[in-house]
């Protein structure tokens, strides 16, 4: 048998990432384009697989401001966007099953109405919902404290009848 011999060119100095003449792409071309797709592929699966949680994550986000933007809503009774002091009063009555003080509520009614407004909004529902929080629990501390001074009081009166 015979072999066909083929002639073979010397190679032409090429500089790294030139075409050739032939425009057919060399190893350093095609590794370089592998290498790009490989990278595009692996950041879309990264972004497909966070995909799902960041989902739930909105979706539940969406399903509390719902429940916060209903519950505000239950409490405007006069449907103008902003909660009264009787609806504020009716919210903690509600929600805390606590009778608002006056002095609580003016306190609120200072920081977070702005002048000429009829009462909170809805933006700051969040807060007034902390402040009501806030109130409720300085009206059970200063019944705790009359509880504790009654208590310390009748314990002096125990202590000095027996040292009498």
């Amino acid at each position: 048998l015979k072999m066909k011999s083929v002639p073979v060119k010397p190679a032409e100095s090429k500089k790294e990432g030139e075409e050739t003449s032939d425009s057919t792409p060399n190893f350093f071309q095609l590794s370089k384009t592998a290498n790009g797709l490989k990278d595009t592929v692996d950041q879309e699966s990264r972004l497909l697989k966070a995909l799902p949680g960041k989902l739930l994550s909105k979706g539940k986000a969406l399903a509390a401001l719902t429940k916060v933007e209903t519950m505000f809503k239950s409490y405007d009774k006069d449907k103008d966007g902003m909660l009264s002091r009787q609806e504020i009063t009716n919210l903690a009555k509600g929600e805390f099953k606590f009778d608002m003080p006056k002095e609580s509520l003016d306190m609120i009614f200072q920081a977070m109405v702005e002048d000429k407004a009829k009462g909170v909004k809805i933006a700051d529902y969040q807060r007034l919902f902390c402040a009501i929080g806030v109130a409720r629990e300085e009206a059970q501390d200063r019944l705790r404290k009359e509880a504790r001074e009654k208590k310390e009081s009748e314990i002096a009166e125990a202590k000095a009848g027996l040292q009498a």
